[in-house]
Formats: structure tokens, sequence, C-alpha cells
């Protein structure tokens, strides 16, 4: 009797199931055609606050540049200590992500990705041994500099962020300018490459 009642069930239950995987589906294709709109407007607001933020500091010379999470800011008009007052303020009004201020605050230095992400890229297989495991095992060698061979191959045909543009003064020192020289070139962004 209970074999009988699942035969006629599990029709109802097949067709409830493919109900609910499109309405998923309609969803999530809802959410992918959003997010280039989300973004292009948390881009807007994270602007805003940077031209917001060199009008009440003419002095600063903010170079802006688009990753695949948000904007970057390279700041052109002198170096700063990451433990300084003015960085503190800088991060607060651009709505830095807190986890890099703690980064810079902690390791007292800036970090900004230069190359993109491998998965971002195509490259699925992960890195053996894992980053950070230092030193390599001879026998494992071959294997990481495979990895790093596919990986910077396929890196080349993609930039890591795109400059955008230059708020406030013009002031840069020759520091700067050599770190932007490099940062440009490694992230590659002046080219209309892809971002990954």
């Amino acid at each position: 009797m209970l074999v009988w009642k699942w035969l006629h069930a599990w029709p109802w239950a097949l067709g409830l199931l493919a109900v609910v995987w499109l309405a998923w589906q309609a969803v999530s294709a809802w959410r992918r055609r959003q997010r280039p709109l989300l973004e292009a407007q948390r881009e807007k607001q994270a602007r805003a606050r940077a031209e917001t933020f060199v009008r009440a500091h003419p002095d600063w010379h903010l170079r802006l540049y688009r990753t695949p999470k948000g904007l970057r800011a390279l700041v052109m008009h002198r170096t700063f200590d990451p433990g300084e007052p003015a960085v503190a303020e800088c991060f607060q009004a651009l709505g830095a992500d807190p986890v890099y201020v703690r980064m810079c605050q902690r390791q007292r230095c800036y970090r900004a990705r230069v190359s993109p992400k491998p998965w971002r890229i195509g490259v699925r297989k992960h890195l053996k041994p894992h980053p950070g495991v230092w030193p390599i095992k001879s026998e494992r060698m071959p294997d990481r500099q495979a990895w790093v061979k596919a990986y910077e191959e396929a890196a080349r045909k993609f930039a890591s962020c795109h400059f955008v543009t230059k708020l406030g003064s013009s002031a840069a020192t020759d520091e700067t300018q050599a770190v932007q020289l490099v940062h440009d070139q490694l992230c590659q962004a002046g080219t209309t490459l892809p971002m990954g």
C-alpha cells in the first residue's frame, strides 16, 4: 500500500522539484543581470566619496583604478606612513575595506594586487603546496613551476585593474611616480584587456 502511494506521489514531487529549480534559475538570472547595475552604483558612490574628499583636501592627488571588486586609489602628492592620522582620515572618507585598513596598520605598508586572481582567469588548479609553505621541497618544485608557468601565460591576457581618472592636484613625488609606473605596468592598467 505504501509503495502504491509513493508511486502516485513521485510525479508531484518531481513536478514540485522542477518548479523550485526553475524559480531558482529565474532568480539567479535576475541577479546576474542586476550585478553590473549594482557594481556601477557602488563605483559611483565610491567615486563620489573620493571627489568629496579631494574637494576638502585640494592638495591631495588621487589616481583611481577600477578593480574587479571596486575602486583602488593611489595617492600621488606624497608618501605616507600607514600610521599617520591623515591616512586613517582618508581611509574613513573613502570607505576603505576594513581588512585592508587593518593589514596596512599591522604590516606598516600598503599593498595592491598587480596580477589577476587565478580563479578569475580560468586557472582552476590550486597551487601546490599551498602558498605560505616554504621552503618548497625539491620534489614538489616541478609541479609548482608548471603551475606558475600556466598562471603567467593566462595572466598576460588580463589586467588586474584599469585606470579611471585622477582627482585633485597634479602634485607627485619621484617616489610616488616610480610606484605608479611599476603598478600600471604590472597591472596592465592602461590596456583594454579584460580584468581578472
